[in-house]
């Protein structure tokens, strides 16, 4: 072993000479026994010292043992330090290849280890230290090297040739701030987790973010417009920090299995062929898409119940949208959907800031909500394809604008509040069903909604719009459970409004009903045998409702609507409320009862209604039959509080347009006098009644009308005597005319 040590020291001492041929001034310190690097006693006279410089060559032979007791540089190209032997360092002191080489074929355990711009190691010993750092363009490396704590690559590349070997420690940390690593022979080794940080001039993340047991990563370089570019996908098992810069994914995939923080300053620059999936727990911080970079090809959360990641910028999904667990907070952000979406187990947690939009094609998925987060501002929907369309996973309130271009927004039996404005477009509807409610809470105009044929169906619809607003309906709607009227109208066009048979109908005032006009019809159910329902109808202008009462044997549907204006020709002709005392409203009822309808109606309508002088106190409610408005008997309308009136018309049997005329209208009938001027007894008769108060010398005509305005029969008289053996039991009418006066009163006719 001694021959052995004496002949390696002849070769250092040989390589010295050449040196100190180049630089007479030059030293060669060759350790001579066990030492302190500053001890003279460890060379066999004076100690190196802490700067290594002009030449100098230090040599640690074979067999013997220095102990780094103070920080030492290589300062200059000829000078190095050769260590056959072994270098061990004390403390937190280390070595610093300014200028120079560490050479050998020994053992280097220090605390540090630093090249600088033209420092090299040739050592093909082993190296361990705890902190290693290069600013040499290219180092190459033959040596085993290993590494405890941190690794910097300040510049450069370090090139791990053939049997080299690098070992990093569990939880090592490797700042990369503008160098990099590279493999042409050598190999490297993770013993555990380790840690990536990028700082400063770091440009690309390279063959060190691929071993397994990555971490965390830490980006933060120069500025917030510096970039940081993925040439492969990455995985982050701990925190993704990205403070300062953009890590531009670069088409590949980004997969966060813990924490992420970043801002505007420091963020992620993205495209549609890159994707990324966020899969720690807890609420795991905040991602943020650089602006104008911010679409992702596929983005998926699972991050367990009660998680939840937030979006530091809008994002646009143009792959699939996967929430499998925990909530993607938008926090006040927007959050586009051109692809898919499928939330099978997480929510969207959302507020009245943050607006979303849906432009996918076909069938694109459902989309959740967060419970108590689940408002948005603006939502718009533009899906295109046959059977295009999204459902909800959970009740969703729009507070700005509902916006439907294409396809269907399935409310897919949750509650959907609109309290904004809306508008459909194109194909674009809503679609409904039996378990599914909708609440219109806006105020002004709030616009218009259609359903989509075969899903037009709620549960419950509520009206509840502010500022005297309205709602319009561009398709017919079935109501199954409560139509809830509060305030505002909904003016259904020329569609249907339908309450089914288990429905009911809830509220409703001249503040609150349903505009049915022209063809729009509202349609309930009235149970038989004495069953009644308010059809809370009315104009754009005023509020008519009707009580329809059901006498008959069977149950069945009515519809109902109410028409601005009363027309010659029950709906078409002039309108003669312009010119006649009436209230200015007619309505149109219908029944799907096929026979046997016997129906008691009950008008109501308010005091401005009444034009052209309408005596409430003498009017009747006029039946359009038979090509022409008839009478009946005056009453004086019910006052029901609040200027409103009603008045009923019992018995009715067949169905067409009702109007509300007083003893001065004119419709063809000539003048109508009291009713207490036409006298008539029996009343209930059998055959024969007599019209005790009309002067039989006078001549008259006489007209029995049935309720439901049909002429029975009509007669010259000049006696009192009318013969009524023909008719059936039940009520009627008789209108007699004697010299221009018009008289009616109604007999009961029982056999």
């Amino acid at each position: 072993m001694r021959k052995l040590s004496k002949l390696y020291t002849a070769v250092i001492l040989a390589i010295s000479l050449i040196g100190f041929s180049k630089n007479s001034s030059a030293t060669t310190y060759t350790a001579s026994v066990n030492g302190n690097w500053s001890a003279a006693a460890t060379w066999g006279g004076s100690a190196p010292g802490a700067t290594i410089s002009n030449g100098d060559v230090v040599i640690i032979p074979l067999g013997y043992t220095v102990t780094l007791d103070e920080n030492v540089t290589i300062n200059s190209t000829l000078s190095s330090v050769a260590v056959a032997g072994t270098l061990n360092g004390s403390g937190t002191n280390g070595l610093t290849i300014t200028s120079g080489t560490l050479a050998g074929t020994g053992s280097v355990a220090i605390d540090n280890l630093t090249v600088g711009a033209s420092g090299l190691i040739t050592s093909t010993g082993s190296i361990s230290v705890n902190a290693f750092t290069n600013s040499q363009l290219l180092l190459p490396i033959t040596a085993a090297v290993s590494v405890g704590n941190s690794v910097t690559f300040n510049a450069g590349v370090v090139q791990l040739n053939t049997g080299a070997s690098v070992t990093l420690a569990n939880n090592i940390t490797l700042n990369m701030s503008g160098g990099s690593l590279s493999i042409n022979g050598g190999a490297i080794t993770m013993s555990g987790n380790y840690n990536l940080m990028y700082s400063g001039s770091a440009s690309a993340i390279g063959i060190e973010a691929a071993a397994t047991g990555l971490e965390n990563v830490t980006i933060n370089l120069a500025s917030s417009g510096s970039q940081l570019s993925m040439s492969a996908d990455l995985t982050v098992g701990g925190t993704l920090s990205i403070q300062s810069g953009q890590l531009v994914l670069n088409g590949n995939n980004l997969t966060i299995n813990g924490t992420v923080n970043s801002s505007t300053s420091g963020s992620v620059y993205s495209s549609s062929s890159s994707n990324i999936s966020i899969n720690g727990s807890g609420n795991v911080g905040t991602l943020t898409l650089s602006s104008g970079w911010n679409t992702v090809g596929g983005l998926s959360v699972n991050i367990g119940s009660g998680g939840s990641v937030s979006l530091g910028s809008d994002v646009i999904v143009s792959g699939a949208l996967t929430l499998s667990g925990g909530n993607l907070n938008l926090n006040s952000n927007n959050l586009t959907i051109n692809g898919t979406v499928n939330s099978s187990g997480g929510f969207v947690y959302s507020s009245s800031s943050s607006n979303v939009s849906i432009n996918g094609s076909g069938s694109i998925g459902t989309l959740a909500f967060s419970s108590g987060w689940n408002t948005v501002n603006n939502l718009s929907v533009n899906i295109s394809g046959s059977g295009g369309g999204i459902s909800l996973g959970s009740d969703l309130t729009v507070s700005g604008a509902l916006a439907l271009s294409g396809g269907s927004l399935s409310i897919n039996g949750n509650n959907l509040t609109l309290s904004g404005s809306m508008s459909a477009s194109g194909s674009g509807s809503i679609s409904g069903s039996s378990s599914s409610s909708l609440t219109l809470s806006g105020s002004g105009s709030m616009g218009s909604l259609s359903f989509s044929s075969g899903s037009a169906m709620l549960n419950n619809l509520t009206i509840d719009i502010s500022s005297s607003g309205s709602a319009s309906l561009n398709s017919s709607l079935g109501v199954g459970g409560m139509l809830s009227l509060t305030n505002g109208t909904l003016n259904i066009g020329s569609d249907t409004l339908t309450v089914s048979g288990s429905g009911s109908v809830q509220g409703g005032s001249s503040a609150s009903y349903v505009i049915a006009t022209d063809v729009g019809r509202l349609a309930m159910s009235v149970a038989n045998a004495g069953g009644s329902a308010m059809f809370q109808i009315g104009t754009t202008a005023n509020y008519a409702p009707v009580m329809i009462t059901n006498n008959s044997s069977a149950s069945g549907s009515f519809y109902a609507n109410a028409h601005a204006g009363v027309f010659a020709g029950g709906t078409t002709g002039a309108d003669i409320s312009a010119t006649q005392s009436v209230v200015n409203t007619s309505w149109d009822v219908e029944s799907s009862i096929a026979s046997g309808a016997n129906v008691n109606l009950q008008m109501y309508w308010n005091t401005n209604m009444q034009v052209n002088g309408f005596d409430n106190t003498q009017a009747y409610i006029s039946h359009y039959t038979n090509g022409a408005w008839n009478t009946s008997a005056l009453a004086a309308a019910t006052a029901q509080g609040g200027g409103t009136f009603s008045l009923a018309l019992d018995g009715v049997t067949s169905f067409s347009p009702f109007a509300v005329f007083d003893k001065n209208t004119s419709t063809g009938i000539k003048n109508v006098a009291d009713d207490d001027a036409l006298n008539l007894y029996p009343n209930p008769a059998r055959d024969v009644v007599y019209l005790s108060s009309l002067d039989p010398n006078s001549g008259y005509s006489i007209d029995v009308y049935n309720m439901n305005g049909q002429l029975m029969f009509e007669k010259e008289a000049n006696n009192n005597a009318l013969d009524i053996s023909s008719l059936a039991s039940g009520l009627y009418n008789i209108v007699v005319d004697q010299q221009g006066t018009t008289y009616r009163t109604k007999v009961a006719v029982i056999k």
